[in-house]
């Protein structure tokens, strides 16, 4: 039966690289609560595809590339805008 299920933690991956944009996008206009919102939504579902993947022992090959793909679009592209926006300073 697990192995129906396999493929979920890639899916909570693919989510979460979906809502690389409009969490970037909502950033860099100015609405920075719905930013937020995507922002924990898409925390969350790193929490429970890691969880599921390790507890439920539905590791898989694309899992271990989507992950951390999905990790770096989202922290560095957060981090990016923020700067581009001169919300953080390139350095102090």
């Amino acid at each position: 039966m697990s192995k129906y299920f396999i493929f979920i933690p890639n899916l909570l991956s693919i989510i979460r690289i979906g809502l690389v944009y409009p969490i970037l996008n909502n950033i860099f206009i100015g609405n920075f609560l719905i930013s937020l919102v995507y922002f924990l939504l898409a925390s969350i579902t790193d929490a429970l595809d890691g969880f599921l993947a390790r507890r439920m022992k539905w590791q898989t090959y694309l899992g271990t590339i989507l992950d951390p793909i999905a990790d770096k679009l989202l922290l560095s592209g957060t981090i990016f805008i923020l700067w581009l926006n001169s919300y953080i300073p390139l350095y102090q």
